[in-house]
């Protein structure tokens, strides 16, 4: 396993790691099981080439953009999207908030309940939530990912309840069954961010996980608890 520091984009980084994993120039399929606004895409799109190499297979829970399959880990089946090379899962890691903000800002599901806010609430309502999400997306890589497969994560330590949750930690643990941790990208977040408040250091920075689909993948669940 090796280990990886990033200072860049992540969209760039994305673009980065494709070229590392996949550097012939055959085309490569890719599922993005999060896709988002598919903004960690903009490098790789914005690049003629790229596109005609790396085509994307876009899902979501809730799809906001056009083009977007909707496929939840939770509840759908991914097997009738066919085998991919790669795999990209960059879930909501916030719990129980839908952003970054912080004091005066800083929302509660129960002002947002009174809003209606809570209806477009994107992030975990529990921990459990995010956990089972991890699960799901270890029992259904073989529908959508070849063995051999790569996926990558993206992922930040959120704080939850006043202690430091090690998601990259609890994905290691609980994938670990069915995929094989190859390397480990630690980025540093670009531009302004609440690191610079007292107790948030952790997020300054975040990871990329990339592991390999073992050929022959157990179901067993390996779920650590929360770190502190």
């Amino acid at each position: 396993m090796t280990f990886t520091l990033f200072f860049d984009d992540q969209g760039e980084i994305v673009r980065r790691l494709l070229q590392v994993y996949f550097p012939s120039r055959r085309t490569v399929k890719i599922i993005d099981v999060t896709y988002g606004r598919g903004a960690l895409w903009s490098t790789v799109f914005g690049d003629p080439a790229m596109r005609r190499k790396y085509h994307v297979t876009k899902c979501d829970a809730i799809p906001t953009v056009k083009g977007v399959k909707r496929r939840d880990l939770l509840t759908d089946d991914y097997s009738r999207l066919g085998q991919h090379d790669a795999a990209l899962y960059d879930p909501p890691y916030l719990i129980g908030r839908q952003s970054f903000d912080y004091g005066r800002k800083q929302t509660s599901q129960k002002s947002w309940a009174k809003t209606g806010g809570l209806k477009k609430h994107t992030s975990n309502q529990t921990l459990e939530q995010f956990n089972r999400r991890v699960e799901c997306l270890r029992d259904k890589a073989q529908s959508f990912l070849r063995p051999g497969g790569l996926l990558i994560v993206k992922v930040l330590d959120p704080r939850y309840k006043h202690r430091l949750i090690c998601h990259h930690i609890n994905i290691a643990n609980a994938l670990r069954a069915s995929f094989e941790l190859i390397d480990i990208g630690v980025y540093v977040r670009q531009g302004a961010s609440t690191w610079k408040i007292n107790g948030n250091l952790h997020n300054a920075h975040g990871y990329w996980l990339m592991f390999r689909l073992r050929d022959e993948a157990t179901k067993t669940s390996n779920f650590a608890p929360p770190l502190l």
